[in-house]
């Protein structure tokens, strides 16, 4: 991917591994899907993609800068691989990196996941946001599925709303 072997890229290969040794035997002999948010340069998407590569991954994030980065990096990394934007989509298991902005999660709607990953971004959505994407989650996981959430315990946010990780709509 032309990235530095950085102490992210580190962090995200033990998040993979950590993966890896969670999702059942029969979940990984499938097409797995994926729900990627907050995945600022793909570089975990990269990684899950080498270790699970009958797997479509959805990257869900902010439009522009985000998800430019995203599908520059993961084109980079696999420039062979069907890359689609989620207007374009008809069948998730026909596409290896589905790239969808925040605001469009509903277009998601008609498939299932088998789980999503969600690095240190729910920290910076509001409350209502937050809640929105365990309702899709809760919606559209597949039965046997995997929910890694890794973000601050705490965030003020810039308008003074205060986002807390033990309050988020967990069930």
């Amino acid at each position: 991917m032309g990235l530095d072997p950085t102490s992210d890229v580190f962090r995200q290969s033990c998040i993979v591994d950590l993966l890896k040794r969670n999702i059942p035997d029969d979940t990984q002999n499938t097409r797995m899907r994926f729900l990627m948010i907050g995945d600022r340069f793909g570089v975990l998407a990269a990684l899950f993609k080498a270790v699970f590569p009958n797997s479509t991954l959805s990257h869900n994030g902010r439009t522009g800068t985000a998800m430019s980065f995203q599908s520059y990096h993961c084109g980079k990394a696999y420039p062979d691989f069907a890359h689609v934007l989620v207007d374009d989509l008809d069948d998730p298991d026909n596409a290896d990196f589905v790239y969808c902005p925040t605001e469009n999660l509903d277009m998601l709607d008609r498939f299932k996941f088998h789980g999503a990953v969600n690095i240190s971004s729910m920290g910076e959505m509001t409350i209502p946001t937050i809640e929105r994407y365990f309702e899709f989650f809760r919606n559209h996981f597949e039965e046997n599925n995997l929910f890694y959430c890794c973000n601050r315990e705490f965030k003020v946010l810039v308008g003074g709303e205060r986002t807390e990780f033990y309050q988020y709509p967990w069930s």
